[in-house]
């Protein structure tokens, strides 16, 4: 299996979370997302545990992967221990000057780092196992009754397919400026941070004219084409059994999560 290298990167395999129903797998994420906040207890939190380790085996996504894609959410997580730890030192466990550690303190910010972790462990499964074309059908299958209220859903469907699109390029188009900067001599990263955030600048004014010159190139094609923000049948079937039962897993765990 290829390296998960962020959050979005769908992984070509065959695995039966692949298969799975998109609309399936995007409501076992909010289902878990629910049951991952609300649960209040150790044994809650190790059920929502027990079932992203099931994700993972079934989306054969290894444990140094998952760490690999937790590394952009690491300021995060690490914030939240802080948050939690630290605290004036009169009311600290331990006292380290004006700053104290509380015991307690620390035990709530593990929980919400375990919280966190957990949500984008279920994230990075949708993600790997659903394609861009996918995602949009599904959300647009969900929510293409709202379009007999007048609301512009083919419009939204659009928006978000673009938004998806443009964050790959986006990375893409970022690394090959960087490397064109390096290459005429700039030191992006090594004078410190006043200074790389300066020389960014000649990465960063490129980067947006060139975004902006391909979204002028996409607004162009669909004129060109006739694009009207009609909602395009995206041949939406009947959930199947797979489908019940992931929601199923899902919705039990929510409950679970809000009673225990």
């Amino acid at each position: 299996m290829a390296k998960v290298r962020v959050i979005g990167t769908y992984q070509p395999e065959r695995t039966p979370l692949h298969g799975l129903d998109t609309r399936a797998k995007i409501g076992f994420l909010l289902l878990m997302t629910v049951a991952v906040f609300a649960a209040h207890s150790s044994l809650s939190l190790g059920i929502c545990a027990l079932l992203l380790a099931a994700a993972l085996l079934l989306a054969r996504i290894t444990p140094m992967q998952l760490a690999a894609a937790m590394r952009p959410a690491g300021i995060v997580l690490a914030f939240a221990l802080l948050t939690g730890t630290l605290c004036p030192a009169a009311s600290g466990d331990i006292a380290i000057g004006p700053i104290g550690l509380s015991g307690a303190g620390f035990v709530r910010g593990a929980v919400s780092v375990v919280r966190i972790a957990l949500v984008v462990g279920f994230s990075l499964v949708v993600a790997s196992t659903t394609t861009q074309t996918q995602l949009v059908d599904a959300f647009t299958q969900i929510f293409s009754p709202l379009a007999s209220f007048g609301i512009p859903v083919g419009d939204i469907a659009m928006s978000l397919s673009l938004a998806l699109r443009f964050i790959p390029l986006t990375v893409d188009e970022f690394g090959r400026i960087s490397a064109a900067q390096a290459a005429r001599g700039a030191r992006l990263g090594k004078q410190g941070a006043i200074a790389t955030v300066k020389r960014l600048r000649s990465v960063v004014v490129p980067l947006t004219v060139r975004l902006f010159s391909y979204a002028d190139d996409v607004a162009n094609a669909m004129a060109r084409r006739g694009y009207d923000g009609t909602l395009r049948d995206t041949g939406a079937r009947p959930l199947r059994i797979g489908g019940w039962l992931t929601l199923a897993a899902g919705l039990a765990a929510a409950i679970v999560a809000v009673i225990i």
